[in-house]
């Protein structure tokens, strides 16, 4: 029965090689989207995994992903402090806003790091950029393929932001987000000034 079934099957070749050209893209189809699936998804979190030094992140309970962005009250930290096990806790604020460069206004996405320890910073830094640039009045580090494209800047440059000079002192290597924003990193304390909105800026 066996070598019937396999003589119909090889039989006529053309038909054959039709079935298996035809598994083959079906099969090459499947895979091709799946990626793209888990890429969108992996990048809902890629600040989460960016920041490799952080045990813990502290939100909202209604945050569904990332870029979900809903504040906590600044006092909330000292809540997270006095919990039992934390050995120490920091602020991070995360939210968008536009640029102004000479060729127009651009969306990007501001991220205020603690003031004393900037943690949550990027890990992949540009040869000669040091965390501690950050430090230097009005400076912001922004990831480099977005400095490139899109803001069409590099080191030194200086952009306005909501009547606000600001100050590229470096750039880095991040992994996109899913708005696929331009990322300005800087200080807690200057982005609440830059980017005030809400009362809460947790």
């Amino acid at each position: 029965m066996n070598f019937v079934a396999i003589k119909m099957l090889l039989g006529d070749r053309v038909k054959y090689l039709g079935i298996v050209i035809g598994l083959m893209f079906s099969s090459f189809l499947i895979t091709q989207q799946l990626a793209i699936f888990v890429g969108l998804l992996a990048r809902t979190f890629s600040n989460i995994t960016d920041v490799t030094t952080t045990d813990i992140w502290v939100m909202d309970p209604a945050v569904k992903n990332f870029d979900d962005l809903r504040m906590l009250n600044d006092q909330e930290i000292y809540r997270v402090r006095s919990a039992a096990g934390v050995a120490f806790a920091v602020p991070f604020f995360k939210s968008t806003t536009r640029v102004k460069l000479p060729t127009g206004y651009q969306t990007v996405t501001v991220i205020g790091l603690d003031d004393q320890t900037l943690t949550g910073g990027p890990i992949a830094l540009m040869p000669g950029v040091r965390m501690s640039d950050l430090r230097q009045a009005n400076s912001v580090i922004v990831d480099e393929p977005n400095a490139k494209e899109k803001l069409k800047v590099g080191v030194g440059a200086e952009m306005e932001l909501n009547d606000n000079r600001v100050k590229i002192v470096g750039l880095c290597d991040i992994t996109q987000n899913f708005q696929a924003f331009p990322t300005l990193y800087t200080t807690y304390s200057r982005a609440k000034v830059w980017v005030p909105g809400e009362r809460n800026t947790l």
